[in-house]
């Protein structure tokens, strides 16, 4: 039941709380971007105490603060049923954020508290999770200082819990960059990041690239709207080489330009893992024939996005003279670029 935008107060909230005591057929329900407030949230929390069908709540953007947030808490240490809650973007502090965390039973896998003014007691309270024998995925993207990138990176060195991290907006930059990349080397666990939004550059890049020759766990990494160019493009290739278990890779929103991107599908020809790659937004402009030649010694690549690259329908001649021979390949995204009625007229030819 998705309820969000619909400007519900307290009182609203209370209503939809009644129905959730009896109702027995709904199993999620979206009530982001409202107003309910603490009260609100309090009638919620009780009706969930009773809810036996309930799996996943969003309650993001909805003035609730740490007061809220230990409404909810009381709501959990009876719930056995929901795996997934969003409570991001609203006024939740450390102890609220410590609570919630402190409480989540084996049955929940995600939590969501981005955008909340959770300080740098953040190690403290992240750590909690570190000694519950479950996997788990955990948002905590805000503005971070230098000493809560160190904070978050000195837990990952213990952490045998977290399999995905999202620090998107976090402006870590190249030193957070740094940071993250010496603790993910040993990492075993987290399998997933999201780094994207970050101001991280060349330097940060090759931080990154350095890690994953080594990282054996990690499967998606996301890079997207940073600021890594050219020489980034070829230190994180360089490293694709040699990676074996990495699947998704996020570069859509730099700026590698066309050299970054021969850089990166070079390194595809002898990478057996990536199956989705996305340069979207990068200014590969008309030269792609090296796209297709790098494809055909590669049979891995399930999914590419070049949208936004600025292609036209020379660029897209050789693609879709390379996709009329190919059975791998199953999506490939070249939308919002210039390649006119001649170029949708060789896309149909092949189609």
């Amino acid at each position: 039941m998705n309820l969000s935008k619909n400007q519900i107060e307290k009182e609203g909230a209370q209503f939809i709380a009644q129905a959730l005591k009896t109702n027995n057929s709904n199993i999620s329900i979206d009530l982001s971007s409202n107003q309910i407030g603490n009260e609100g949230i309090q009638f919620i929390s009780e009706a969930l105490k009773s809810n036996s069908t309930m799996t996943s709540i969003n309650l993001s953007t909805n003035e609730i603060d740490t007061a809220g947030a230990l409404s909810f808490v009381e709501c959990l240490k009876s719930n056995s049923t929901i795996t997934s809650i969003n409570l991001s973007n609203n006024q939740i502090g450390d102890e609220g954020a410590k609570q919630l965390i402190l409480c989540l039973k084996p049955n929940i896998i995600s939590l969501e508290l981005s955008s909340n003014p959770i300080s740098q007691y953040l190690l403290h309270i992240i750590s909690a999770l570190t000694n519950k024998d479950r996997e788990i995925h955990i948002d905590l993207s805000r503005e971070l200082s230098e000493e809560g990138v160190q904070f978050i990176s000195v837990w990952l060195k213990v952490n045998s819990t977290i399999t995905s991290l999202r620090l998107a907006s976090a402006y870590i930059a190249n030193r957070g960059a740094q940071y993250l990349a010496e603790s993910l080397r040993s990492d075993s666990t987290i399998q997933s990041i999201d780094l994207s939004y970050n101001e991280i550059e060349d330097e940060g890049a090759q931080f990154l690239s350095e890690c994953l020759k080594v990282n054996s766990t990690l499967t998606s990494i996301n890079l997207y709207n940073n600021k890594i160019g050219t020489d980034g493009a070829k230190f994180i290739s360089e490293s694709l080489q040699s990676n074996s278990t990495l699947k998704s890779i996020n570069l859509a929103g730099n700026k590698i330009g066309n050299k970054g991107a021969q850089f990166f599908f070079e390194s595809l020809r002898s990478n057996s893992s990536i199956t989705y790659i996305n340069l979207a937004g990068n200014g590969i402009g008309n030269e792609t024939q090296f796209i297709t030649e790098s494809l055909k010694s590669n049979s891995t690549i399930k999914s590419i996005d070049i949208s936004e690259n600025q292609i036209e329908k020379e660029g897209i001649q050789n693609i879709i003279e390379y996709l009329k021979s190919n059975s791998i390949i199953t999506t490939i995204n070249i939308s919002k670029n210039e390649i006119g009625n001649e170029g949708a007229k060789m896309i149909s030819d092949c189609l």
